[in-house]
């Protein structure tokens, strides 16, 4: 089956990155045939311009290496050209003969992230009544409702057109039921959907010293510095550090991070995620209410809600913890399972 994804824009956040990898190479690993639909916002040329002379002044003047597209080109092998308007990428859908569409994962369907592309989320150019739609893991990133009423209006009646609809966050089964009048399925995101074989495979000859990992996007830089302090004295660990935005290193070497840690320390989701993953301690700090619900729908799948802290003063408590590894693992099977079974239906 021919499918096409599509997905928030491609930048610089692994997470992002990594999802849309692990949703390509999963659905090839059953046999489909996949692309990545480079949809992006309709900016202007100036824009487009400037944005070209930043990255040129990043890799050639300051020497950054980190460069996204490099694993994008690397390991997502099939993807489009950049569509900026439905009417390009209308025309592209219409003679490629797809069999289906699946939107997700990450926040397509969060209002002020999707711009003006959100309803290309709810597959609005797809005019073909065979062609399968299908929302994976699609995500709202909160639990209060943000459509205007005539986005709630447009987006519900193109949603009902949907051959089946899974979110991942579990506070998106209601929005979808109460707002949109749709029965959603909650179900994995994507990189959970691949285990840490799959990514180990990736960081190959790649070293990373320390044993702390501390990965931050957002939050407070002082009450982080805290938690890492007191995680660092009590567990004797070295931390080692990247920030999204600063970064001069690979997806494989966050990925690589891992595996290496004994220690997380992260206000991250999917840094959250590939904790799990990789059967790594961790904390997750967010002081941020309107995006906590990602993390709680996340851990308490999990039973590691704890892990969640608002203050450093609750660090000491989340150490004296112990994770059962064995009943995480568990759950995650499970959840796989169940995410497998939801797309093998969807895509029947």
């Amino acid at each position: 089956m021919k499918i096409g994804i599509l997905t928030l824009p491609l930048h610089t956040n692994y997470g992002g990155i990594l999802q849309a990898f692990a949703l390509q190479s999963f659905l090839k690993q059953q046999g489909h045939d996949v692309w990545l639909i480079k949809r992006t916002w309709n900016i202007n040329y100036i824009t487009r311009i400037k944005i070209f002379v930043k990255h040129f002044i990043k890799k050639y003047i300051l020497f950054q290496k980190y460069d996204a597209n490099k694993f994008i080109h690397r390991h997502i092998k099939q993807t489009t050209q950049k569509y900026f308007t439905s009417e390009t990428l209308q025309k592209y859908v219409k003679n490629k003969h797809f069999d289906a569409f699946i939107v997700g994962s990450d926040q397509i369907w969060r209002p002020k992230f999707a711009g003006d592309i959100l309803y290309d989320y709810f597959l609005h150019f797809i005019n073909d009544q065979v062609i399968k739609k299908i929302a994976y893991a699609a995500s709202f990133g909160e639990d209060e409702w943000s459509f205007s009423k005539e986005q709630t209006t447009i987006c519900s009646k193109l949603l009902q057109q949907f051959n089946a609809v899974s979110v991942r966050e579990k506070s998106g089964i209601m929005l979808c039921k109460n707002n949109m009048g749709v029965i959603a399925k909650h179900v994995l995101d994507p990189t959970m959907l691949l285990g840490k074989k799959n990514y180990l495979l990736l960081t190959k000859n790649i070293k990373v010293n320390g044993n702390l990992f501390v990965y931050n996007i957002l939050g407070s830089i002082q009450e982080n510095e805290k938690i890492v302090s007191i995680v660092m004295k009590k567990e004797h660990l070295i931390p080692f550090r990247m920030t999204v935005n600063k970064n001069n290193v690979s997806v494989e070497r966050w990925l690589k991070s891992f595996d290496v840690a004994k220690f997380v320390v992260t206000d991250s989701f999917h840094a959250c995620i590939f904790s799990i993953i990789f059967n790594k301690p961790f904390i997750v700090f967010t002081n941020n209410v309107e995006g906590r619900t990602r993390f709680v729908s996340l851990l308490s799948e999990f039973g590691l809600e704890n892990r969640l802290i608002q203050s450093s003063e609750q660090t000491e408590s989340v150490l004296n913890t112990y994770i059962d590894w064995s009943f995480v693992n568990l759950v995650l099977k499970t959840k796989q399972m169940e995410s497998l079974q939801f797309l093998q239906n969807a895509l029947i």
